[in-house]
C-alpha cells in the first residue's frame, strides 16, 4: 500500500511539472523561443499608467529602433514568371489592349514576381515582441503580410516557422497589410488568442492602429482633418477600390469584362462608409519637390482605404503605384471632375508626374503603431517603429 502511494504521488508530481507554466506578458518569453531570439529588434521598453487605457493594468510600450532597407521597388526579370489566371488571360489577348493596359499589365506581372520571391528570415523576419500567445512583427516594404491564395512567401510563414504554434497557419492571421506597406503586425498563436483578438479588431476594444505616410505636394490649407468617403470596389478597373458618391447607387462607367471575372461578386457589393483621420506632421522637400508628412488613422477598416482617401483628397502617398498618377486604379480615386473641386487643395498633375520622375521609392506608407489588449492577460500594450522615409 505505501508503494502504491509514493508511485502516485511521484506520478501526479510528473504530470505537474509537465505541465505549461504561464509567465506574465510584462516581460517578453524570448527565452521560452531561443530558436528566434537572434530576430528580435533592438527596442526600448517602458511600463506606465495612463488616464486613456481605462485600466488599472500598466501600459506595456514596445518601441523597436528605425529599420534601414531600401525602398526602392526592384525590377524583376519576369520572362519565366509564372502568372495568375487574370495576368494569363490578359497575356494571351495583350493585341486587344491598349498602351496604357499593357503598362499596367506589366507593373501587374511584376508585382506577383515581388510577391513570389523567397524571403530569407535573417533579412524579412524581424519581432517586436513575442510570448506564448502572440508575435508581434515589423513586417518590410514589398513582403507580403499572409500567403494569400496563390499561397506565396510572407511574413506569416515565417512566424509560423519560427513559433512552430499548434494551429495552422491560417489561424495566426489577425490583420494585414498591403505588401508595400512596411510596419506592424500582429499574429496569434492560439486559437484563443486568435479568437479574443479577431473580437477585438471587429469591436474596436482599444484596437488603434497609426500610419505615417508621405503625400505629394504640401498640404497648406489645413493641419489636420476628417476624410469621409464611402468606398466600393472598382466597377472599371477592379479589384482596386474608388470612392462611391453617387447617392443610391454606383458610379457610371464600362465594366472592363476582360478582367473583371471572378470580382463581379465584390463588385456588386454596396459601397461601405468609411473615415480616415489626418494630422500634418511636417511639410517638407524631397529631391527638390514639396512633399506632406502626415499620421493617418483609419476608423474603418476597408481595402486600401488610407491610399484611395489620400488620392481623392489629391496628395496621393509618394511611390503609390495603384492609386498615384498614372497608376492601375481610377484617377483621382474615381472622382469625377466636377466633385475634384470639393478638394480644392491638390497636388497638380505636373508636381505629381515630377514626383513620380524623380523619386524612386516604394509605397511610402507605414504601420507605425499598434495599440492593443494582450488577448489572454488583457494588458494594454503599444507597439511602435518609426518610418524609414
Amino acid at each position: 500500500m505505501l508503494t502504491f502511494l509514493v508511485l502516485l504521488l511521484a506520478a501526479k508530481s510528473l504530470s505537474l511539472s509537465l505541465l505549461p507554466v504561464y509567465v506574465s506578458p510584462v516581460r517578453p518569453r524570448v527565452s521560452l523561443f531561443p530558436s528566434f531570439s537572434e530576430y528580435m529588434l533592438e527596442r526600448d521598453i517602458k511600463i506606465f499608467n495612463a488616464a486613456w487605457s481605462h485600466s488599472n493594468t500598466p501600459i506595456q510600450q514596445y518601441a523597436a529602433k528605425i529599420i534601414d532597407e531600401d525602398r526602392r521597388r526592384p525590377k524583376i526579370d519576369i520572362t519565366n514568371q509564372t502568372l495568375s489566371k487574370s495576368s494569363r488571360y490578359l497575356s494571351q489577348h495583350q493585341d486587344e489592349l491598349s498602351k496604357e493596359e499593357r503598362e499596367r499589365l506589366e507593373s501587374k506581372i511584376q508585382a506577383e514576381a515581388r510577391a513570389s520571391r523567397k524571403l530569407d528570415p535573417k533579412k524579412h523576419l524581424r519581432i517586436i515582441y513575442a510570448d506564448s500567445d502572440i508575435c508581434v512583427v515589423y513586417k518590410p516594404s514589398g513582403v507580403l503580410c499572409v500567403p494569400g491564395p496563390r499561397r506565396n512567401p510572407s511574413v506569416a510563414n515565417l512566424v509560423y516557422d519560427a513559433m512552430c504554434p499548434f494551429i495552422d497557419i491560417d489561424q495566426t492571421v489577425v490583420h494585414r497589410i498591403d505588401m508595400d506597406t512596411s510596419g506592424i503586425v500582429v499574429f496569434a498563436l492560439t486559437e484563443v488568442a486568435l479568437k479574443q483578438l479577431h473580437a477585438d479588431f471587429r469591436d474596436r476594444v482599444e484596437v488603434q492602429k497609426t500610419y505615417h505616410a508621405l503625400l505629394c505636394g504640401h498640404i497648406s490649407s489645413v493641419g489636420e482633418g476628417e476624410i469621409d468617403l464611402p468606398l466600393e470596389r472598382d466597377p472599371i478597373r477592379p479589384p482596386f477600390m474608388r470612392v462611391a458618391l453617387e447617392e443610391g447607387g454606383r458610379p457610371t462607367g464600362e465594366n472592363n469584362n476582360k478582367i473583371v471575372g471572378s470580382f463581379q461578386k465584390e463588385i456588386n457589393k454596396a459601397p461601405k462608409p468609411s473615415l480616415t483621420t489626418f494630422r500634418v506632421l511636417s511639410r517638407e522637400v524631397l529631391e527638390g519637390e514639396p512633399v506632406t508628412r502626415v499620421e493617418l488613422k483609419p476608423y474603418t477598416g476597408r481595402t486600401h482605404q488610407l491610399r484611395v482617401h489620400c488620392a481623392a483628397i489629391g496628395h496621393p502617398i509618394v511611390g503609390d503605384d495603384i492609386y498615384g498618377l498614372g497608376g492601375e486604379g481610377s484617377l483621382d480615386a474615381g472622382l469625377r471632375l466636377s466633385q475634384i473641386d470639393l478638394f480644392a487643395d491638390r497636388a497638380p498633375i505636373e508636381l505629381q508626374q515630377r514626383i513620380i520622375d524623380k523619386i524612386d521609392k516604394n509605397l511610402c506608407l507605414h504601420a507605425a503603431q499598434l495599440n492593443i489588449r494582450h488577448p489572454i492577460s488583457r494588458a494594454p500594450m503599444v507597439f511602435k517603429v518609426n518610418p524609414n522615409f
